[in-house]
């Protein structure tokens, strides 16, 4: 904003300083042409007094010459033209007319000498003849005639100049007068000879009544070169204010048009394909870390930036559109930043022309979809885990149907077998096996998040030796696995579907880390004691904390990346070898467990995670070991429903073994129909979920219509539609997850069946 005031300021000065420029330019030439037009007036005047002299000695040696001519005139004797006394050696001086009347004669000296003086008293007109050689004293010369005579002499025609007589300015001019042969009658005796000069008139013509008309000329001239300049400085300020005027506008245009673009997120291109010139916005710079002053706006810095793999299309795309086969076009590539990662660009241009000149341009926007293609590819991967998830929950509800025969019959073969027995042991194998694969069914679903993470006290080496047992048969011999576990650590309130899921992902990575050079990997697990000086940088609280170390011997995590590891998607992974949820599905996890994972690594040495997780008050933590005693029994009557019939005829042997009078149906509307004839006659009903025809849930309603008394047990190996919260709102007694054990279903059916507001059909 400053900076636009300031050009708007440094601009408006520089206008000023132009505009008074012009002005004093402007006033300086009218003032010139003002003066130069009174001069030309003045000297108007004067070439008009000038002429006006020049008549008047014409005239004078006009009418000289006739009297010459003619030997001078006579006229009567008067007081006012006496005889005269120059002429006495005139024989003809004086003359006696026949009537009687003396006349005297005038030569044409005298006569000029006379009509001077009558012109001055008439006209102010002065006129002089004289001579340097005069005969009358009255003809004597002034000093200025003097000069012009002398002038005259040396052979100049005419002398004029401006000069006062009696304060008066006047025009003299003064030519010479040349002896004719008549001259001699009276000057004869003066030696003069026909051409000589004799003498010059001088006349004298007042310049007042010419500086008058000048002066009127002048003002008339001062009026219009004022009100030209008036005119003018008008235009000029006039011309100043649209020009300035605009320019503020064109600069406030440009600043507003500047500021959007240092605000803009997006970056804007104009390219001259005559030039090869580009210009880049200062957005389209820092959309690629550059500062405003790099890099070269040329094409060449394009060619270099955009991806090698995505150059050509790219090529072909810009080439269509200055070969005008298309107008504009959109377009998604990737250019490298400044630090060398790549930024996906969404280009959307226009081809345009110049009518006049025929040039052509292409002028677009890039705006950075880094983010969008992120989300794009978490979107992708969620639906992935999405179609996981449902592809879990169906593998949950057929694998948890072929578990629950192998886990039952191995339980109630372990009840028929002796102790000790090799037959007893392999038994027991399978029903490992069993659970096991009942736990991998529910880390599928908790991964899967389908399930409930159900926290318990549990000890992190038991679950840290299932996995690795599990893990040093998929992990390559010639990679070692190093333990150091402390097998009296402590308990932790944990979920041990997730801890094993935490340690899973840290070893597997471990071996990632080493799989190609080859190494070794170490896992640990100790009590350790945290201070408040461990904790100041996380939100662990000091205490006894349970250590769970994974180490590996790689090339270790490089600096750059290193903020990174525990971003969702985030992988440095080979194609295939993961999805980049590893990590943070860790930390995760442990957030959740309210503890910490931290990280040490050097490059070509390896990498060591550590995660942190409290440990429970031994107060709270004294693990009691129930005795073997007998599942919970009864005799009451219990209808089963599974439509898979191994499951419905485990389900009555375990029930049977309990004392229980079971009842199978295979198919939900056989067991309605057969409740309906006989209301009665069951005292508990365990139906499955998943069935054909009805599900487990509308059984369950159906029946409560007419026998709201009956409890109901539902069993299910995974269902959407069903959990427990869910089956105690519809008024079902119980839930039990498949594959279900002999002691769980026998604890469930004695808590269902002893409930207070149960009374059994009489």
């Amino acid at each position: 904003m400053f900076k636009r005031i300031r050009t708007v300021k440094n601009y408006s000065i520089g206008i000023r300083h132009i505009a008074g420029t012009l002005i004093v330019a402007w006033t300086l030439v009218i003032t010139g042409f003002l003066i130069w037009e009174i001069r030309v007036q003045k000297q108007a005047a004067i070439n008009f007094a000038r002429t006006e002299a020049i008549g008047t000695y014409n005239k004078d040696l006009v009418y000289r010459r006739w009297a010459t001519l003619h030997g001078g005139v006579y006229v009567p004797i008067t007081e006012k033209y006496p005889p005269n006394p120059y002429l006495k050696n005139v024989s003809d001086r004086e003359i006696l007319t026949p009537s009687g009347k003396r006349l005297t004669l005038v030569n044409p000296a005298y006569m000029t000498r006379q009509v001077h003086e009558l012109a001055l008293n008439q006209y102010s007109w002065r006129g002089h003849i004289t001579s340097l050689n005069l005969i009358r004293p009255q003809n004597q010369a002034d000093e200025w005639e003097k000069t012009a005579l002398h002038s005259f002499s040396a052979g100049q025609k005419e002398v004029y100049a401006v000069s006062l007589i009696e304060g008066k300015k006047y025009f003299r001019l003064m030519r010479p007068i040349y002896v004719e042969k008549g001259c001699l009658k009276c000057h004869g005796f003066q030696d003069y000879k026909v051409g000589e000069v004799r003498g010059g008139i001088s006349v004298s013509v007042p310049l007042a009544p010419y500086n008058a008309i000048a002066s009127k000329q002048i003002i008339k001239s001062i009026f219009i070169h004022l009100t030209i300049l008036l005119l003018g400085l008008a235009g000029l300020g006039a011309a100043f204010f649209i020009i300035s005027r605009n320019h503020r506008k064109r600069l406030l245009v440009e600043a507003r048009f500047k500021r959007a673009m240092d605000a803009s997120q997006d970056g804007l291109f104009d390219w001259d394909l005559e030039s090869k010139k580009i210009y880049f916005s200062p957005g389209w710079k820092r959309m690629l870390g550059y500062g405003p002053d790099e890099p070269l706006d040329d094409f060449s810095t394009w060619e270099t930036l955009t991806h090698p793999d995505d150059a050509e299309s790219f090529r072909v795309m810009m080439n269509e559109v200055a070969e005008e086969k298309r107008d504009r076009f959109k377009k998604e590539f990737r250019m490298r930043h400044k630090n060398g990662h790549w930024v996906d660009i969404l280009s959307r241009a226009t081809l345009y022309r110049d009518k006049h000149t025929g040039r052509v341009r292409i002028v677009g926007t890039h705006v950075d979809i880094s983010e969008r293609k992120q989300i794009e590819k978490k979107l992708r991967q969620a639906q992935k885990m999405e179609s996981i998830g449902n592809l879990a929950s169906g593998i949950a509800h057929d694998f948890n149907n072929i578990l629950f025969p192998v886990i039952g019959m191995s339980e109630l073969l372990l009840e028929d077998l002796a102790h000790g027995s090799a037959e007893r042991k392999s038994v027991e194998e399978i029903f490992k096996a069993g659970k096991r694969g009942s736990d991998l069914v529910k880390q599928i679903l908790a991964f899967s998040r389908q399930s409930e993470h159900r926290m318990a006290p549990i000890r992190i080496q038991n679950v840290l030796k299932d996995v690795l047992k599990l893990l040093r048969s998929t992990i390559p011999s010639d990679i070692e696995i190093k333990q150091d576990i402390q097998s009296d650590c402590g308990l932790i309130m944990a979920n041990s579907t997730q801890i094993h899921q935490v340690i899973m992902n840290l070893i597997t990575n471990a071996f990632h880390a080493v799989e190609k050079s080859g190494g070794s990997i170490c896992v640990g697990l100790k009590e350790k004691f945290l201070q408040n000086s461990d904790v100041f940088d996380s939100d662990l609280k000091p205490g006894y904390h349970a250590a769970l170390s994974v180490s590996d011997t790689g090339q270790g995590i490089p600096p750059e990346i290193s903020d990174n590891i525990f971003d969702p998607y985030f992988t440095t992974k080979d194609q295939g070898k993961g999805t980049g949820l590893g990590l943070s599905i860790v930390h995760g996890i442990v957030q959740e467990h309210h503890g910490d994972i931290k990280f040490n690594t050097e490059i070509g040495t390896g990498t060591t995670f550590i995660v942190y997780i409290p440990l429970m008050n031994k107060t709270d933590t004294n693990e009691t070991i129930e005795d073997p005693a007998a599942h919970p029994a009864g005799n009451e009557r219990i209808l089963l429903v599974d439509d898979e019939e191994s499951v419905a005829k485990l389900g009555k042997l375990m029930l049977n073994r309990l004392g229980y009078h079971v009842t199978i149906k295979n198919s939900s509307l056989d067991a309605l129909q057969t409740l309906k004839r006989n209301p009665d006659s069951f005292d508990l009903v365990i139906t499955d979920m998943t069935m054909p025809n009805m599900t487990g849930d509308k059984l369950a309603k159906e029946i409560m219509e007419f026998r709201p008394d009956l409890p109901i047990i539902i069993c299910t190996g995974f269902s959407e539609r069903i959990n427990q919260e869910k089956a105690e709102t519809f008024g079902i007694k119980g839930f039990l997850m498949k594959p279900v054990v002999k002691s769980d279903l026998a604890q469930m059916v004695r808590k269902v069946l002893d409930e207070p507001d149960y009374s059994p059909p009489h």
